[in-house]
């Protein structure tokens, strides 16, 4: 089964998480409380409603039971057959026979049982083998639908945490412009700044409004994704841990891969088509069975005599051999031989593709590492940009302008800083999954990463 990373199929699986869960972790997390559980109840409420989850389960359990089924057939066969018959009989002379011509009906008994016990039947075990193999094939498909569920819900937690701290970004530089755009309406008012001064703030303002707009239009989109309660989340939501040591995701990511359930179930795919080749080609050998017959046949009158009881005792081999079968037998053989191969040349080429995205992982993992270097250090040339430039303006050496500037710059670059760090955890965590696996201890690792934010 094969998935493709697209916002439409980002948000096609929604599914709902039990709004008490969210409640009651915004209850008891108090402001800069550890946020433990939250990612863990969304991911445990869509996995609860998923509708995979049962055919899943039922899929495994008869894939189980095809297994016995197959093991089966080394054990014994017996066969009962039991007919009362009402027997009509007209014999006609000729030539000079023992009895002579008539007519006479009488009831007849007849019981049969035969027992075949496989001694050598080559088919057995590749059929075993296929089943086992089908088995493998359905658990793995249902790792890997629970393992794109896990991606689903952990990508889109990771999203609507990195909108909200962006608009905590912007809600704090609009409180800010809110306050200087009622001061310099005074201040222009009294004649003391000009008409560009209120400009430039309503522009800012209207600007920053807009960009907050955008990130809580965004924010609420993921919440959906994930089944989450706008109304819940305004009470509060997550932010990263600025404390958060995200180096146990780096290096969990650079330690041996886990095998993917995909190339798992192609593996197993393979697997099954050699065995139901073996099984076809072994069809034409030949299939040793002891065998018991019993046979008894009573009837009660007849033309030649009176009543009888007539019974048959039989044991010994049986060999039953398929010399030619229109050579259907062969030619099964081949076409699941070519459906090997052809699951064994679509394994390589996934294995190949998993090697590539895990290099190139690792490549955009360092490239965000020196990204966040980067803003970092011009995060702090723009602070001290904007403090030097808020000092000459109380002196009066600077304008308004400058400062008011200086100001919407800095908070520009921790806003883009905010949003790297996001992407470098998002990115630590796409590569801590590819090597580990999608799964609940991942969602636990990242769940601990995040506090609340009120």
């Amino acid at each position: 089964m094969r998935h493709t990373d697209t916002p439409e199929n980002t948000h096609r699986t929604r599914k709902t998480v039990t709004p008490l869960l969210v409640a009651a972790g915004l209850a008891l997390a108090g402001p800069g409380a550890a946020r433990a559980g939250v990612l863990h109840d969304i991911y445990a409420g869509s996995l609860a409603g998923a509708p995979d989850a049962n055919v899943t389960r039922l899929d495994a359990k008869a894939a189980d039971q095809q297994v016995i089924t197959e093991q089966r057939r080394y054990l014994p066969k017996l066969s009962l057959v039991a007919r009362e018959l009402w027997v009509y009989q007209d014999v006609r002379k000729s030539g000079n026979p023992l009895f002579p011509s008539g007519r006479d009906d009488y009831g007849n008994t007849r019981v049969s049982a035969e027992l075949d016990q496989p001694i050598y039947d080559p088919t057995i075990r590749p059929q075993i083998e296929a089943a086992k193999a089908r088995r493998q094939k359905v658990l793995s498909q249902g790792r890997q639908s629970s393992e794109w569920q896990t991606r689903l819900v952990v990508e889109g937690f990771l999203r609507s945490a990195r909108f909200y701290e962006l608009i905590r970004g912007t809600d704090r530089v609009i409180a800010r412009l809110e306050k200087e755009q009622a001061s310099v309406t005074k201040s222009y008012d009294a004649k003391v700044a000009t008409l560009s001064d209120v400009q430039n703030v309503d522009l800012a303002l209207a600007s920053m409004r807009r960009e907050h707009n955008n990130f809580t239009r965004q924010f609420y989109h993921e919440l959906a994704a994930l089944g989450v309660d706008s109304d819940e989340a305004k009470a509060g939501w997550v932010r990263l841990d600025p404390a958060a040591d995200t180096a146990a995701l780096t290096a969990e990511a650079s330690g041996p891969r886990t095998q993917a359930a995909e190339i798992d179930g192609l593996k197993a795919e393979m697997n099954e088509a050699a065995s139901q080749s073996t099984a076809a080609r072994r069809r034409s050998w030949p299939v040793l069975s002891l065998y018991g017959a019993y046979d008894l046949d009573t009837a009660g009158g007849s033309v030649f005599g009176g009543s009888r009881d007539l019974s048959n005792y039989g044991l010994g081999l049986s060999v039953k051999w398929d010399i030619f079968s229109r050579g259907m037998n062969r030619s099964e053989a081949r076409e699941l031989a070519y459906r090997k191969e052809a699951k064994e040349a679509e394994l390589k080429a996934r294995q190949a593709e998993q090697d590539k995205a895990a290099v190139y992982n690792r490549e955009f993992l360092e490239q965000s590492d020196r990204s966040v270097a980067e803003l970092v250090d011009l995060t702090k040339r723009y602070e001290g940009l904007r403090d030097s430039a808020a000092r000459a303006y109380e002196a009066g050496q600077g304008s308004y302008v400058n400062s008011i500037t200086a100001y919407l710059a800095y908070e520009s670059t921790v806003r883009e800083l905010t949003g790297a760090r996001h992407d470098r955890l998002a990115q630590q965590v796409a590569c801590c999954g590819q090597t580990a696996g999608w799964n609940q201890a991942l969602v636990d690792k990242v769940d601990t990463l995040f506090i609340v934010a009120k």
